[in-house]
């Protein structure tokens, strides 16, 4: 493999002449033998990457071309991916043109310095006819964005002719408001007209409307969109209501955009016992890992994060429905549930057809894909996978209740690690309460404090309540007294021990024995941000369904004042 810094130009040269012989093409010796007219992908997110990575060695083309003059194949693999994604078109479509060092520098020079093609560009074309109602769209999703919103809340009154927006940031929804007509109030016809837009034009050019938009009927579609920062999935849901129907947009970065701080589980937010269960397990031969929690607690995170650390040797599959981040060291194959081939029944029975080394479902949904991942997990295979429960030990009982029996389940080898997660709302630094100016509210109830209080009577100082306080006017967290999330989660290793109470079908047993030898479950991790002022007592009651209890001769007390 040949860079475009190897200072030996004999060795370089050969290489292009291999990698040309290789492509079953000629070496590009003259910018001449190139079309004036080829429409360059100067504004791909993919372009800018390999151009900021490798420099003035590597172009894309909407013609399915790259034109190279490295021989890095990590790099055009790449490049391949790039033009597969954004042209959707087949991996055998893609063509490699090898072009000399000093053809590629006068290709940039040209492109740089011509306005013609930087004008005639078919993505700022698709900007300048966008209408209104796709503009309001794009408007819509950029401010969320810049929020930091994970989701956006569109709430349609057909009789009123009203719509009112929010924006789900930290777990909360924050209305939204129309800042050029100056209220919380929009036009349903605006708002009708701009999911109109997005599902008929965007979604429908990217293949991701299974129909037209129709606000009388339910409806699900994935679309690509491009913000200043990064591409981004947004995945639309809707179903209609009494008075008119309801939107939801959940906005998922293709890019993994956690990857430049958060490289290990342990900078996620696990504590380092737990990050290292979970960095022991990702590195086995075989065997079933599974990250447990509600919607939006950031499994599909932790798992990539997992992914992208294992070894570059390994044939690595993730099926999906959508992908969420792009993993360089992966396979990636979209599930679309409505369809016959690409459903979850049938990648996972074709999955063990592709050597793999490690599987990674993005959610075990069925009786059917329960089944074949316990087989790929028998079969010498290393598989992730999700599940909506209450606890980790709560796995097994959901995969007891998808069909699997506890002694299958407690067979050696086959289960590893079993996590359950969620994201915590930490408080506002700059508007949170101290525990002597808590006052009781409808937010915060009176008696709900005092037994916290009490709970919490020797680490009073340090603990700090959210300001959910209709009076709270800081612009640090738009007065809902929170700002930014935290995991929290509790990690089970499964054992000889625990293989045991599987056997039996004896979990009380076994979270009793887990919790009598100082394991760690959810509750105690979230605690450990109570105790440092980072989370609001209340939040994380609410949060994680659980109340903290005094263990000692005061709960009589704290039995009497609730």
């Amino acid at each position: 493999m040949f860079s475009q810094n190897s200072p030996d130009i004999i060795n370089k040269v050969t290489a292009l002449h291999s990698l040309a012989a290789l492509n079953q093409t000629t070496i590009i010796d003259r910018v001449e033998v190139i079309k004036s007219d080829e429409p360059w992908m100067m504004t791909s997110k993919h372009q800018q990457a390999l151009r900021d990575r490798y420099g003035d060695t590597l172009l894309l083309s909407e013609n399915g071309a790259i034109y190279t003059s490295i021989a890095d194949y990590k790099a055009l693999g790449k490049a391949q991916r790039g033009l597969i994604a954004e042209l959707d078109i087949a991996a055998n479509e893609v063509i490699i043109k090898v072009c000399l060092p000093s053809v590629m520098d006068e290709l940039y020079r040209k492109i740089n310095h011509s306005d013609a093609l930087k004008s005639g560009h078919s993505a700022n074309k698709s900007v300048i006819t966008r209408s209104k109602a796709q503009k309001l769209a794009d408007t819509l999703i950029k401010q969320a964005v810049q929020q930091d919103a994970t989701d956006i809340h569109i709430e349609v009154n057909q009789h009123t002719g009203k719509a009112a927006i929010a924006f789900r940031v930290f777990g909360l929804l924050r209305p939204h408001r129309d800042h050029v007509m100056g209220t919380d109030a929009w036009s349903a016809k605006d708002i009708t007209e701009s999911m109109s837009a997005l599902i008929n034009a965007d979604a429908a050019s990217n293949n991701g409307a299974p129909q037209s938009f129709n606000p009388k009927e339910p409806l699900d579609a994935q679309i690509r969109m491009r913000t200043d920062d990064a591409e981004k999935n947004i995945r639309y849901a809707q179903t209609p209501t009494g008075l008119g129907f309801k939107v939801v947009l959940r906005i998922l970065p293709i890019e993994a955009e956690v990857k430049e701080t958060q490289k290990t589980v342990e900078q996620l937010g696990y504590p380092p016992a737990q990050a290292a269960l979970l960095e022991e397990a990702a590195v086995s031969s075989s065997g079933l890992m599974i990250v447990a929690g509600p919607t939006g607690s950031g499994k599909t995170t932790t798992l990539s994060v997992l992914i992208e650390q294992l070894p570059r040797h390994l044939a690595i599959y993730t099926y999906e429905d959508p992908i969420e981040y792009t993993l360089e060291n992966a396979t990636q194959i979209p599930v679309r549930p409505d369809s016959e081939r690409l459903n979850w029944a049938t990648l996972s029975k074709n999955s063990l057809r592709l050597d793999p080394d490690v599987i990674m479902f993005g959610e075990l949904r069925d009786a059917v894909v329960a089944k074949e991942i316990i087989n790929a997990a028998t079969t010498g295979h290393l598989v992730f996978t999700t599940l909506h429960t209450n606890s980790a030990i709560g796995c097994v009982t959901r995969l007891h209740d998808l069909g699997v029996t506890y002694l299958r389940l407690a067979e050696p080898g086959l289960l590893k690690v079993l996590v359950f997660q969620r994201l915590l709302p930490t408080v506002c630094a700059q508007c949170a309460l101290k525990a002597d100016e808590v006052r009781e509210s409808r937010a915060l109830q009176g008696r709900q404090i005092e037994r916290l209080k009490l709970y919490l009577k020797s680490n009073l100082e340090h603990i700090r309540f959210a300001n959910t306080s209709v009076n709270n006017t800081c612009t640090h967290c738009q007065g809902t007294g929170i700002h930014g999330r935290v995991i929290v989660a509790e990690v089970v290793e499964v054992d000889a021990t625990a293989r045991a109470y599987i056997a039996e079908g004896n979990l009380t047993g076994w979270d009793a024995h887990l919790r009598a030898n100082g394991w760690q479950s959810i509750q105690d991790h979230a605690k450990d941000y109570v105790l440092s002022g980072k989370a609001c007592p209340i939040f994380t009651e609410s949060i994680l369904s659980e109340k903290f209890t005094v263990p000692d001769s005061t709960d009589e007390n704290v039995t009497e004042n609730t």
